[in-house]
């Protein structure tokens, strides 16, 4: 695989910024730009995969696009274009990477392709954050995916809110596979009979959560779950995963306390995905499909069944560990 990268030593700075949180003000500041047959659909990144190359979004193509002396002088310049190849392009960012930076350090040269190219500290930082690797050392073992279904309907929420479905994914952050899945229907109990809304939104039936434990027989199973997974072993990190906040921070504590059940230490922490997505391309998202549309994944089975979703968010947990990001904890009950 060979990639043609176009260079420019002027002030991009600005456009490279808008995708690393504002904070890079170097004037020569080193640049890729990917050069295919489609530029509106291609962005600045460091990434050797076509399918990885939009994870900055395309608020950065439209940034270049407004600079036109610079996309002029990129155009006209073709002594700055040249091809690099994957093992060229590893080698570069394993150089930036190996590299020990002061706080004052601002630029260093390296050499690609016998040029010698002023490299910022930022893009260097970037090089790091941003390479995809399968083998970087995540915080966590596993991450558990969950996204809970509940009671609804379209006028206005029954009440109370009942879980009708509990799915979790095991994801090893090592191997970034699915190890094992918990997934129980649960049979509310105040308000037994799903709406016609629920039932299109969901999919879930009524005969699904007929005959179907109670939540607390579920967070029993649950639990016992845990334990036989190794997850509740002290030496074993794990964390929750969910799309937004409201599975671990409203529903669960809400039902918990109108059950006047316990809640398990565990539930207390989670990774919210949209926050660690944000933190990767600085574009807080709406929601789960537009991560996926913008990492380029494909969604797979039904939108709303909790199941389907816990894979796709899985899918977008996993996307963002092969390119080098480190996960950490961003939701917590009591903040």
């Amino acid at each position: 695989m060979r990639l043609n990268v176009r260079l420019h030593y002027k002030a991009l700075t600005s456009i490279f910024s808008k995708g690393f949180q504002n904070t890079c003000h170097t004037q020569h500041t080193v640049h890729s730009h990917f050069c295919t047959q489609n530029y509106y659909s291609q962005t600045l990144c460091l990434t050797p995969k076509r399918h990885q190359i939009d994870l900055i979004g395309k608020t950065l193509w439209q940034h270049f696009k407004k600079s036109r002396s610079i996309y002029s002088s990129c155009r006209s310049n073709r002594s700055n274009i040249f091809t690099l190849s994957e093992q060229k392009y590893s080698s570069f960012c394993s150089q930036l990477s190996a590299r020990q930076y002061s706080q004052d350090s601002v630029s260093d040269r390296i050499e690609i392709n016998n040029q010698n190219l002023s490299v910022s500290k930022k893009l260097i930082m970037a090089a790091k954050n941003m390479q995809p690797k399968s083998s970087v050392k995540q915080n966590f073992d596993f991450f558990l995916v969950l996204d809970f279904e509940a009671t609804c309907d379209k006028v206005a929420q029954p009440n109370p809110q009942e879980i009708i479905e509990f799915p979790v994914l095991k994801v090893n952050a090592t191997t970034m596979k699915v190890d094992s899945i918990f997934h129980q229907y649960v049979r509310p109990q105040f308000h037994p009979q799903l709406t016609t809304f629920c039932t299109e939104l969901t999919g879930i039936i009524q005969a699904m959560v007929d005959n179907q434990p109670h939540l607390p027989q579920v967070l029993q199973s649950f639990h016992e779950w845990m334990s036989s997974e190794g997850l509740l072993d002290p030496k074993t990190k794990s964390i929750f995963v969910t799309c937004g906040d409201w599975d671990l921070k409203t529903m669960l504590p809400k039902q918990c306390t109108f059950l006047e059940l316990s809640l398990q230490p565990y539930f207390t922490q989670w990774i919210n995905i949209k926050k660690s997505y944000a933190d990767v391309t600085s574009v807080f998202p709406k929601g789960m499909m537009v991560m996926l549309n913008n990492l380029n994944l494909k969604h797979v089975g039904r939108h709303h069944s909790g199941i389907d979703d816990c894979h796709n968010i899985a899918n977008v947990l996993i996307a963002l560990m092969q390119r080098g990001y480190i996960f950490k904890q961003n939701g917590n009950l009591n903040s």
